[in-house]
């Protein structure tokens, strides 16, 4: 029987757990894989075509075998996908900015940290397809890896002796953190009781009903909390950004409104999830900032 919609389930939907190698046209994507026939690839391409220059010489297909058939379509604006295009947004413009500075005598720290940013928009999407899949742990020990990155890279921006980057480690850095942004190191905690699989952490992905226990893989709840998670790593990659910035000879502006965003996302997944304390413990950190700014 399936389960009734909630107002959780319908902002923060699973994605299907598929992926394609293969896009057939860039208006509305259309995924395929390079293993599919290449009579289908051709059918699909040409029902995607159609469609596109408003041909209608598929609608006898759409008559005779689809008449009755409609679908579901899911709000642009769903509270998921608001999230995402924020994040990436707002990371694709820190990096654009990030790639233009070159330092007239940078010394390999500063190289080093430069290139070490580069990487954390595509970790991020990485990190966001795990959370729409509501992947909890495997999001969660992505977004671990993105921190541990960034504190590492701002630890060693000022530094100029190879062996002295290369043994500075990352369980050093995270502390300097602190002064980047208070909830680092609450954040990191928290982080790594899930990469742990600690009590407090691993007890969520377990179920008992009916006297019997089964193991959460994915669910609605899941997603809340990775989507959470990982507006907090924004805010504190926003704040290293800025420090990078800095170091590299420009300060971008100060952009109070990404702040603010965090805040009210966060806020809205909390309003889906009123009980949940992880998603409570999440804006806590994000308000954190916000208090000391």
């Amino acid at each position: 029987m399936p389960l009734e919609a909630s107002p959780l389930s319908e902002q923060l939907p699973l994605f299907q757990l598929r992926d394609f190698d293969v896009l057939l046209n860039q208006g509305w994507p259309v995924g395929v894989d390079s293993t599919y026939p290449s009579e289908l690839r051709l059918r699909l391409s040409a029902a995607s075509i159609s469609f596109q220059m408003g041909n209608k010489s598929i609608d006898n297909v759409i008559k005779r075998y689809l008449n009755d058939k409609t679908y579901d379509e899911a709000p642009a604006d769903r509270l998921d996908r608001r999230i995402a295009q924020f994040v990436k947004d707002e990371l694709t413009k820190l990096d654009k900015t990030l790639g233009e500075l070159a330092p007239e005598n940078p010394v390999l720290g500063q190289m080093v940290s430069k290139w070490t940013f580069m990487r954390i928009p595509f970790s991020f999407d990485l990190a966001i397809t795990c959370a729409q899949r509501g992947a909890l742990f495997e999001c969660l020990a992505i977004i671990r890896m993105i921190l541990e990155q960034a504190a590492w890279a701002l630890d060693i921006r000022l530094l100029d002796d190879f062996d002295a980057i290369t043994s500075r480690r990352t369980v050093q850095s995270i502390g300097s953190m602190k002064s980047i942004h208070p909830a680092a190191g609450r954040f990191y905690g928290w982080l790594s009781d899930h990469a742990h699989w600690t009590y407090d952490a691993h007890i969520k992905a377990f179920k008992a009903a009916e006297g019997t226990i089964s193991m959460l893989l994915a669910n609605s709840l899941y997603k809340a909390q990775a989507l959470g998670a990982i507006l907090v790593l924004f805010g504190i990659a926003q704040a290293a950004y800025r420090s990078l910035h800095e170091t590299l000879g420009m300060a971008p502006p100060t952009e109070k409104t990404t702040e603010i965003d965090v805040g009210i996302f966060v806020r809205e997944l909390q309003s889906l999830a009123p009980r949940d304390k992880d998603i409570q413990l999440l804006l806590t950190m994000v308000e954190m900032k916000r208090r000391e700014s």
